[in-house]
C-alpha cells in the first residue's frame, strides 16, 4: 500500500510539474507524444511478461498502473534536462563570476596580509630606533621651516644641498669635529646677540649644525631608512592593489547580481520547451 500512495504521489506530482511549470511547442509536444508511447509499449511488454494470461479488463488496468507513474517520470526527466540545457548559459555565467570573486577576495586578503605585515614591521624598526628616528625627523623639521624661509627658500635649499655634500665627504670623527666648532660658533653668536648679534647669521649656523647631525645620523640610520622606505613603497602599492581588486569586486557583484537576476527571473516565469 506505501508503495502505491508513492506512485501515485509521483503521478501527481508529475501532472502538477507539467502542466504549471512549462510552455511546450510543437517540439516539444511531439517529444512527449514518443516518450508517452515508448512508456506504453514498456508498460505493456512488462505485464505481459509479469502476468500472463491476464482478461483484457486487468490487463488495461494493470498496464494504466504501470504506464502512468513509468510516464511521469520520463516526461520529468526529459523536461528537467531540458530546463537545464536552457538554464545553463546562467549557471556558467555565474559560476564563472564566482570563481573570480573567490579570486579577487583572495587577492585582497593576501594585500591586507602584506600591509598589516609591513606596518609590524615598520613599528618594529621604529620602536628599535625610536630615539635616533625623532632625532632626525626634528632635524628635518627645523631645516625644512628654515629654507621656507620668507623670500630666501631657493637660496636656502642650494645652501643646504651644498652643506650635505660637504659633510658627505668627511668622515665620522671629522664631522664631529666640523659639528662641535660650529656649536663653539654658534654659541659665541647667541652670547652677542644681547649686543646686537647677528640672527640670520645664528639660524645659518642652526641650519648648518642640523645638516651635520642630519648626516651623522644618516651614517647610522641609512639601513633602517632604507628598510622603511621599502616598507613604505610595499605597503604603498599593496593599498594600490587592495583599492583596485576591491573596484574590481564592486564591478563584478554588481554583474554577478544582474546574472542572478536574469536566471530568477527565466525561472519564475513558465518555461517554454523546445524553442
Amino acid at each position: 500500500m506505501p508503495f502505491v500512495i508513492f506512485l501515485i504521489a509521483i503521478v501527481l506530482f508529475a501532472s502538477w510539474r507539467l502542466s504549471t511549470r512549462y510552455q511546450y511547442t510543437r517540439k516539444a509536444q511531439t517529444v512527449l507524444q514518443w516518450s508517452a508511447a515508448g512508456s506504453l509499449v514498456a508498460a505493456l511488454a512488462f505485464c505481459m511478461l509479469l502476468f500472463p494470461g491476464l482478461n483484457l479488463l486487468y490487463l488495461a488496468l494493470a498496464v494504466t498502473g504501470v504506464f502512468l507513474p513509468l510516464y511521469s517520470l520520463v516526461a520529468l526527466a526529459i523536461v528537467e534536462t531540458w530546463r537545464k540545457r536552457r538554464q545553463a548559459k546562467y549557471d556558467e555565467n555565474i559560476k564563472a563570476l564566482r570563481d573570480q570573486e573567490e579570486g579577487i577576495l583572495e587577492e585582497i586578503t593576501r594585500s591586507h596580509q602584506q600591509i598589516a605585515l609591513a606596518e609590524h614591521k615598520r613599528q618594529t624598526l621604529e620602536e628599535i630606533h625610536r630615539e635616533r628616528l625623532g632625532d632626525q625627523r626634528r632635524v628635518r623639521e627645523f631645516l625644512d621651516q628654515w629654507e621656507r624661509g620668507e623670500g630666501l627658500a631657493r637660496i636656502r635649499s642650494i645652501k643646504v644641498q651644498e652643506w650635505q655634500e660637504g659633510f658627505s665627504g668627511l668622515s665620522q670623527s671629522e664631522i664631529d669635529a666640523k659639528r662641535q666648532s660650529l656649536r663653539a660658533q654658534l654659541e659665541e653668536l647667541e652670547a652677542s646677540r644681547s649686543g646686537g648679534g647677528d640672527q640670520e647669521r645664528i639660524d645659518q649656523l642652526r641650519a648648518q649644525l642640523s645638516v651635520a647631525s642630519l648626516v651623522s645620523l644618516g651614517a647610522v640610520l641609512g639601513k633602517p631608512n632604507a628598510e622603511l622606505s621599502e616598507l613604505e613603497k610595499k605597503t604603498d602599492e599593496a593599498k594600490q592593489l587592495k583599492g583596485d581588486a576591491e573596484r574590481r569586486l564592486e564591478a563584478l557583484r554588481y554583474e554577478l547580481s544582474e546574472w542572478e537576476r536574469h536566471r530568477n527571473e527565466f525561472l519564475a516565469d513558465r518555461i517554454v520547451l523546445g524553442a
